[in-house]
């Protein structure tokens, strides 16, 4: 620990080899660097950071209004919520997590960011890389980047999220992916995830990626191939902009809205807000009858073990496209038909029940005697 209030207002943890967090809230701390907990590791060994079942409310900080993170080789955060964290400076890079030169795991968690960041309303990526899934994304605000804010050879790995009115006031509404002509170059792998309602004031409402050589935008073979892969998603948005002419997209719904997305078609049947559907926090249903329901194709990542909610994927043979799969639902009492085998007849010590079923469903057996005991 260190005592220097401008780095992590509640804690500041130096060179640590492991760090472990469980069940833990920080709420109304502010620092310059990391509004709740400001960690760094310079140097060899690595450091291990763990978090899990974590709270992190109204927290403020310029650099990273949740969490800083620099030098961190192995962050991990299971059902982690960042609730209106923000800036205190106007600098205000990465309303929940900064994170300098570390790399990251983020899965099954929250993050509702109201108060705007320049850039990376939820993630501000500076060389580092972050693999998130099975997690929401629900209004967060940036004048670059509503969710995510990339630079200087960062690699984002998506997969399984929900993402709800995020907005990127000047680019971006999802992803702002930032690079210098001839530079350092970012890495984009954006499947199976489901994004509507996303927007922006400028331009590329659901991703922007651009380049920037001495201050003018620079787009072409001078700026060098990009590795962006967008596969498998639904796009409700303003579109994609800036250098995407290598961005590979494939199998995407969207509609005219996310056309510059590489969309095939207008999603039909989903839902347009974040209802509970089951799961530990909400999200965008499959409707039945919808055009994302068994259409996703392998692509470079296939199907995800789980959807955004942990149900098991695919359903059918083929995984549904976005980060809800679509399931049947559950059988209920009076649908159960009342006609069953029971066999060998008399019974023996070991019997058989047959329940005639058309789909899974969950069924209760009631055994008793003749006399109606149990």
């Amino acid at each position: 620990l260190d005592s220097d209030r401008n780095k992590g207002g509640a804690l500041n943890i130096l060179a640590p080899s492991s760090v472990i967090f469980s069940n833990v809230t920080f709420q109304d701390n502010s620092a310059e660097e990391g509004g709740a907990i400001y960690i760094r590791k310079d140097s060899a060994p690595s450091t291990t950071v763990s978090m899990e079942d974590m709270i992190f409310d109204s927290n403020l900080g310029d650099l990273g209004g949740g969490i800083y993170l620099h030098t961190v080789a192995d962050f991990t955060a299971v059902n982690t919520s960042f609730l209106m964290t923000g800036g205190i400076g106007g600098v205000e890079n990465g309303n929940s997590i900064y994170a300098l030169n570390s790399v990251l795991d983020v899965s099954e968690s929250y993050f509702n960011n109201t108060p705007s960041a320049n850039h990376g309303g939820a993630f501000y990526l500076d060389g580092s890389t972050l693999e998130v899934y099975n997690s929401v994304f629900d209004r967060n605000f940036a004048a670059r980047g509503g969710a995510f804010y990339l630079v200087n050879s960062s690699v984002l790995e998506s997969y399984n999220n929900f993402f709800n009115q995020n907005q990127g006031d000047s680019g971006g509404g999802v992803i702002y992916s930032h690079q210098t002509e001839g530079g350092l170059q970012n890495e984009i792998n954006f499947y199976h995830n489901t994004a509507l309602n996303s927007f922006d004031g400028a331009f590329g409402g659901g991703i922007f990626l651009n380049c920037i050589d001495n201050g003018v935008d620079c787009f072409g073979a001078e700026f060098g191939v990009q590795s962006y892969i967008f596969e498998n998603n639904i796009f409700d948005t303003q579109g994609c902009d800036g250098n995407i002419t290598d961005a590979i997209f494939t199998n995407n719904l969207g509609g005219s809205a996310g056309l510059s997305c590489g969309t095939n078609d207008d999603v039909t049947n989903t839902e347009t807000s974040l209802e509970d559907n089951g799961g530990q926090y909400q999200s965008f249903a499959v409707l039945s009858g919808s055009n994302a329901i068994d259409t996703a194709v392998p692509g470079t990542f296939g199907c995800p073990d789980t959807d955004g909610r942990g149900v098991s994927r695919p359903y059918n043979s083929v995984c549904d496209i976005g980060a809800y799969e679509y399931t049947l639902p559950l059988a209920t009492a009076d649908e159960i038909q009342p006609a069953f085998s029971i066999y060998p007849n008399p019974f023996a010590s070991t019997i058989t029940i047959d329940v005639p079923v058309d789909q899974y469903k969950d069924v209760s057996v009631r055994i008793s005697t003749v006399s109606g005991a149990v």
